[in-house]
């Protein structure tokens, strides 16, 4: 495939439409920092092509802008693997239906436009609207992501085109949207790892993210996936640093779940009930549909 141009937004979208005008409307407000040099590619996995035409208007602002009706597919990895087709960008940017780009975003990845070095995959940190971390304490300073910190990030990979021949597609069995609805980008870290792809975290690339209250049913399906994770790596060299950190992050679970209930805060209680036990869920039901 020839490249035409430099950065590829990828995104899969099913069950929003609010905030994918926000996105776009992100893309295109920094447009003039990527000096053009971008496309989108957005994937509709909502019936009757409910994003068709919210695509279609804001395509007359993006360079490029390539709209993909897949309503017959189901979970964010199938979504991101369709969208990879379409993609022509040295970098891909696999971003989430509900986050934005923010000029310290398009800023920071410019720095990496002419990267021509060993392959490498990106991680960056979300935030809010004032500029502080959401989600979870992302580490301050960058660095290499290994095995056993793999959970300590997440999210919207940027992908340079030698990294992604290497790595393959995203585990369609993981990721939200599906039984296992987490964990989809840990798995592609971990592989990226596998085949020697450099995966460095840099906190200076911030997405802004709002963050939402899941359900009850996205919280234990995420968590899943986490429990998929650790079956699906049993017997490999990464086994022993999953099992470390999913030891310390189950600690904390109870540690905290402990706290809250003393507290009377009991919707967090519950919620990390929920976790613990999707967790065990997860790595049990892998076991049993792929061994």
């Amino acid at each position: 495939m020839t490249n035409s141009v430099t950065f590829s937004f990828c995104i899969s979208s099913r069950g929003r439409t609010t905030q994918i005008q926000r996105l776009l409307q992100s893309i295109i407000n920094i447009g003039p920092i990527m000096r053009d040099n971008y496309e989108v590619v957005c994937v509709d996995q909502n019936p009757f092509s409910t994003l068709k035409p919210v695509v279609t208007h804001y395509a007359r602002f993006v360079p490029s802008l390539v709209y993909v009706a897949r309503p017959q597919d189901r979970g964010l990895s199938c979504g991101r693997n369709v969208g990879l087709q379409y993609t022509r960008g040295t970098w891909v940017v696999f971003i989430d239906d509900d986050a934005e780009i923010t000029d310290t975003y398009a800023r920071s990845l410019m720095v990496f436009q002419g990267y021509s070095g060993r392959p490498l995959l990106l991680l960056g940190r979300t935030v809010d609207e004032g500029g502080h971390s959401t989600a979870k304490n992302w580490p301050t300073h960058p660095g290499l992501v290994t095995p056993r910190s793999v959970w300590q990030y997440s999210g919207f990979p940027m992908v340079h085109r030698a990294a992604l021949t290497m790595i393959g597609d995203f585990d369609e069995r993981l990721g939200i949207g599906t039984y296992f609805g987490g964990d989809e980008d840990s798995d592609y870290l971990l592989r990226a790892v596998e085949h020697g792809v450099s995966v460095l975290y840099t906190p200076s690339v911030e997405f802004l993210h709002r963050p939402e209250i899941p359900t009850g049913d996205k919280v234990i399906g995420m968590a899943r996936g986490r429990g998929a994770l650790l079956r699906k790596y049993r017997g490999t060299a990464f086994e022993t640093a999953l099992r470390q950190a999913l030891f310390s992050y189950r600690t904390n679970l109870r540690i905290k779940r402990a706290i809250q209930h003393l507290a009377g805060v009991r919707e967090k209680a519950t919620q990390k009930t929920l976790i613990l036990r999707g967790i065990t869920e997860g790595y049990m039901e892998w076991g049993k549909r792929y061994g």
